[in-house]
């Protein structure tokens, strides 16, 4: 799990929008790749002052943390309604309970937060629990009154490692290759070609969180069709 060049341009682009506060957590025992001139304390430190933040705390219950904590169960008193941006480096989806997880991104954010998430959206086989999709991050985030922004990244052909934009309300995959995927809003689903080892990311903010309380949402695509 980590932040190479790609991931930390895209951070930018959104620290350039929502600049307020000074406090960030980061889920993982994160490995920074983005200057290796540096070694990975030092690029912590860069990626602090690249940022603009005061404060970066990291917590995994392995490696070394700054916290070492087990994210599938309520963090303590001292992180509640504590952090500006809340970053998920690749964790949800090593973690078996992911929601208790997410609960807990919810409990360490302040109203005015922002949420960001990098994930598994297909492979990672055998170093996962699960593959997390678009209309998981949207769906979820919708209901729970956060503006958003989703992408996808694929580790191989001619876009590796780029973020590319996934546009609203499209979760449905039409086609895919090693180069891209194709996103649509209507019920459609293909059967091969997914390529291996691809990634999902979701920038979400609000400034409404006022309860830091997950809520729960069942698939749009379920209630449009009846259960079908």
């Amino acid at each position: 799990m980590g932040i190479g060049k790609e991931d930390l341009n895209l951070l930018l682009k959104y620290r350039k929008i929502y600049s307020f506060g000074n406090k960030c957590l980061i889920y993982g025992n994160v490995s920074f790749w983005f200057n290796n001139e540096l070694n990975n304390k030092e690029q912590k430190e860069e990626f602090k002052k690249i940022m603009n933040f005061d404060v970066v705390d990291t917590i995994d219950l392995y490696g070394d943390p700054d916290y070492k904590l087990d994210l599938q169960e309520k963090l303590p008193d001292e992180f509640y309604n504590k952090y500006d941006w809340v970053l998920d480096v690749e964790v949800l989806y090593c973690v078996f309970d992911y929601i208790s997880a997410w609960k807990n991104m919810f409990y360490t954010a302040k109203d005015d937060c922002v949420m960001v998430h990098f994930d598994s959206l297909c492979g990672h086989y055998g170093r996962s629990c699960i593959s997390m999709t678009p209309s998981l991050f949207g769906e979820l985030y919708d209901i729970n009154n956060f503006n958003f922004d989703l992408y996808y990244s694929i580790k191989s052909g001619l876009n590796k490692d780029k973020w590319i934009n996934i546009k609203k309300k499209c979760y449905y995959l039409k086609s895919a290759s090693q180069d891209n995927l194709n996103f649509v809003d209507y019920n459609c689903s293909i059967r091969t070609g997914l390529p291996c080892d691809s990634s999902v990311c979701c920038v979400a903010y609000s400034n409404n969180q006022n309860t830091h309380i997950l809520k729960k949402y069942v698939p749009e695509h379920f209630i449009k069709s009846n259960g079908v």
